[in-house]
């Protein structure tokens, strides 16, 4: 009574083509999956665009877009319980037409399955929108101007409803329930680089340095009514839950910054001889003042021996290359936003029997905290056999300890 056959539509509709000066890609999706389990699977809407245009000699711009909203219904059955657990005897229904909800083996309540499917409302609604667009200026020949913006945004909804005639609430007397969760975030990130690159005589040599930042900005919010009398508009009208005393409501904000000056210089002789040289210096709100910013190095180089004149007779080796490097990098991503600053939250104090509402401390503030920082070297020998059908490579590196 609570399962089906599942099914899976999917459907595309894409359209392309391109000319001397643009190009241009749309594809537009649709997935509809009905699951196993009664009142529970997915519809999805996904649009994808991509355009590129040449304004003239000089200048290139163009953007990416990918935007998707679905509604996920929420499996309300417990599988393993209905399989394992439950009685095969047990009546799905009483002899006046409401659901059963008593175990007749061990006389407790129990989560009637079907009543779950019917009766119960718990599904996601999700929009997402992720979406860039770039300007490209070459400048004078070998140096080009290159910036981006991109935007993410992530709505997220839950909706819930538990409806006053489902046999575990009845039971235990209780009435409708809802709660409505919501969940937001949107990410801002802009990158702008400016490259050089010159080749002369057997020297190759392209420099880069750009300026990078993020801004991420995350809520959420939670509120639940209940004591709903009848099921009329479920989660639609939380005011009607007649129960105060139960009712609660929750909010939470963050915000993280980012921001990243950084170099990179590649420089080849007579392509054999390989140098690569890296410097960022990374900033984060994350950290107190002081530990904001932390610069991490890095450096490689590689040798082509496979092609030094004296491998042209080594017919068995079609490439032979050794390289080695050295770089640092900096992780915040598990750090709190406000993990450095101490905060307080509402608590009650008694005066004379009377309850007075007031503050205290929370937690203190964590000083010292700086970038976890990850050293790493690597040493490798690259190699192919030509006349044998294998090829390898053989590499060993080593990961110092982190400190943060």
């Amino acid at each position: 009574m609570v399962t089906r056959d599942g099914q899976v539509n999917n459907t595309d509709i894409t359209l392309s083509g391109n000319s001397e000066k643009s190009n241009y890609y749309v594809s537009l999706n649709r997935w509809s999956e009905q699951s196993i389990i009664e009142s529970s699977g997915l519809n999805r809407y996904t649009l994808r665009a991509n355009m590129d245009f040449n304004v003239n000699e000089k200048i290139k711009t163009g953007f990416r877009l990918n935007l998707s909203d679905r509604k996920i219904e929420n499996n309300k059955v417990n599988w393993q319980e209905v399989q394992n657990a439950m009685p095969p005897f047990l009546e799905v229904y009483n002899s006046d037409g409401t659901y059963n909800g008593v175990n007749p083996v061990a006389n407790t309540p129990f989560r009637n399955p079907l009543a779950d499917v019917n009766e119960r409302i718990d599904h996601t609604l999700t929009t997402n929108l992720l979406t860039n667009a770039f300007l490209e200026y070459d400048i004078i020949p070998g140096l080009t101007l290159r910036s981006t913006i991109g935007l993410g945004l992530d709505f997220r909804k839950r909706n819930q409803y538990f409806s006053t005639i489902l046999p575990d609430r009845v039971a235990k007397g209780q009435d409708g329930e809802a709660n409505i969760i919501s969940r937001n975030s949107r990410d801002i990130l802009n990158e702008n680089t400016i490259t050089y690159v010159k080749e002369f005589n057997e020297h190759s040599l392209k420099v880069l340095a750009g300026y990078t930042s993020q801004i991420t900005t995350f809520e959420s919010s939670r509120s639940g009514a209940y004591g709903f009398v009848n099921d009329v508009v479920t989660f639609n009208n939380l005011a009607l839950g007649s129960d105060p005393n139960q009712n609660a409501v929750s909010s939470n904000y963050e915000k993280r910054t980012f921001e990243s000056i950084l170099g990179r210089i590649n420089y080849s002789y007579k392509d054999k001889y390989l140098l690569t040289l890296v410097g960022r210096r990374d900033g984060s709100s994350v950290f107190e003042e002081g530990n904001k910013y932390a610069f991490f190095p890095s450096v490689g180089a590689a040798w082509r021996i496979g092609q030094e004149s004296f491998m042209q007779s080594v017919d068995y080796i079609s490439n032979l290359k050794l390289r080695v490097s050295y770089g640092e990098v900096g992780n915040n991503a598990s750090i709190n936003p406000y993990a450095t600053q101490a905060n307080i939250f509402q608590t009650f104090y008694d005066f004379d029997g009377t309850p007075s509402l007031g503050y205290t401390i929370n937690a203190l503030s964590n000083q010292g905290i700086v970038w976890e920082r990850s050293k790493e070297i690597n040493v490798g020998l690259d190699f192919s056999l030509s006349d044998l059908p294998i090829s390898a490579v053989s590499y060993t590196h080593l990961t110092l300890p982190t400190k943060a």
